[in-house]
């Protein structure tokens, strides 16, 4: 057996891992669908019980489930594997499996069993301990929370009270200096915290209870100022009709993708755009795929979140304004040059023709990275609202957009803001 197989055999039993733990399918042994592979939980083991036909597994049969399920390219994943079939029955094949086992340490142990029409059948136990870097993990939710103005009241009692919505992987100070830059016309500002890992619809609804709480029974008039996702999030408070109780004046979106952004396909790319590093679970996405958070799967472009808003209509009686940004710092040569090095690498037996499905945005078109025609992160094209006029464009970057300029220099996105809402 030679080190092709056994890495094939380890990914095998890593991919069935993932894909298990990843959908949180924990079920005891089902006697009567023996067809259907088995997973159970027992500590610090996940085991995972793959059937075969008439005590037969075909490899093609492998590749084929594991490619769909794990969204990788079907042929890169079919020259990982030997080709025809493997008879568990063979007595050959058992001492082949037995040295597999052994080769494999205590990460993952492979063995002979039979399902519940006494088949032939393979069982991976694998320790979630030393393969803990791709058992996705259990995030603890944060609550959301609203922070006012301590003079809020008494600059609402003529004014709107103007609210900010923070974007993916950022936080209420980011509107520090904006919210000083609004008071100073005398209105009272709020900043929103909510946890991005949750599904967009998850966030609004838990925002709108909170608002309920502190507003009691006299709201006063809003005006909603959402970054990024937080826009999204801001529009599904105002066009939802379960959450028509407050008083929404106005709603101003900036740098939001509505037809949402590519980079929410590529969630370790995201990271590296955003952060600037990535880590070891960020390869093992990168090479498994592990599923995104909520939040993070709402942004991907034609996501069922994204379908069902755009059959929404905008709504009566609400100002909207949608402010876009073109000023991505990569230039077009550049993305050029970029696609022009992954299509070389696309080859047989590479990671990037593995993988290929996810960065087919990248190989043909990704507006998001473009001067001119994106903000690095979201195309102009998929920043604005069907049916709203009121769009403003600016040449900043996705990140500039509530930052002060250097030399004192107005900020577009803030004049505008201030403009739209004193009218």
């Amino acid at each position: 057996m030679n080190l092709y197989c056994l890495a094939s055999w380890r990914l095998l039993a890593m991919a069935l891992l993932v894909a298990s733990s990843s959908s949180h399918l924990v079920a005891q042994v089902n006697d009567q669908n023996p067809k259907n592979e088995t997973v159970l939980a027992d500590g610090d083991f996940v085991e995972v019980v793959v059937p075969t036909v008439d005590g037969t597994l075909v490899w093609k049969d492998v590749s084929t489930s594991l490619a769909s399920s794990l969204s990788l390219d079907a042929p890169s994943v079919e020259r990982m594997f030997p080709t025809g079939s493997l008879d568990l029955r063979s007595p050959t094949t058992m001492l082949a499996l037995f040295g597999i086992d052994l080769a494999l340490g205590e990460a993952i142990s492979i063995q002979m069993t039979q399902d519940a029409a006494g088949m032939p059948a393979l069982r991976f136990r694998c320790n979630k301990k030393s393969l803990g870097f791709i058992t996705p993990q259990v995030k603890q939710i944060r609550p959301a929370n609203i922070q006012l103005d301590h003079d809020w009241k008494t600059r609402t009692e003529k004014l709107p009270l103007v609210v900010c919505f923070h974007g993916l992987k950022s936080r209420p100070a980011k509107f520090d200096e904006f919210r000083n830059f609004i008071r100073q016309s005398g209105f009272a500002t709020a900043a929103v915290s909510y946890d991005d890992h949750q599904s967009i619809a998850d966030s609004a609804g838990e925002i709108y209870k909170l608002a309920q709480q502190l507003f009691d029974d006299a709201p006063p008039a809003l005006v909603l100022i959402g970054h990024s996702m937080g826009g999204l999030v801001a529009r599904e408070l105002t066009e939802n009709p379960k959450y028509a109780g407050p008083k929404i004046k106005s709603l101003i979106t900036v740098a939001t993708p509505h037809g949402g952004s590519n980079w929410a396909s590529l969630p370790p790319l995201l990271d590296l755009f955003a952060e600037g590093k990535v880590d070891s679970g960020d390869l093992v996405d990168v090479i498994l795929h592990r599923p995104s958070a909520p939040g993070l799967r709402d942004l991907a472009p034609q996501s069922p979140y994204l379908t069902e808003l755009h059959q929404r209509k905008i709504r009566p009686n609400i100002r909207y304004t949608t402010i876009i940004g073109t000023g991505s710092p990569v230039t077009q040569d550049e993305v050029n040059r970029l696609r022009s090095t992954l299509l070389k690498l696309d080859q047989d037996g590479s990671v990037v023709r593995l993988i290929r499905p996810r960065i087919q945005p990248l190989l043909h078109s990704f507006d998001e990275l473009v001067q001119g025609k994106g903000d690095g992160v979201v195309a102009a094209v998929h920043a604005t609202i069907q049916g709203v006029d009121d769009i403003v464009t600016v040449p900043l970057s996705h990140v500039d957009m509530f930052t002060p300029l250097q030399g004192n220099q107005p900020q577009p996105v803030w004049s505008a803001i201030l403009e739209r809402i004193e009218q």
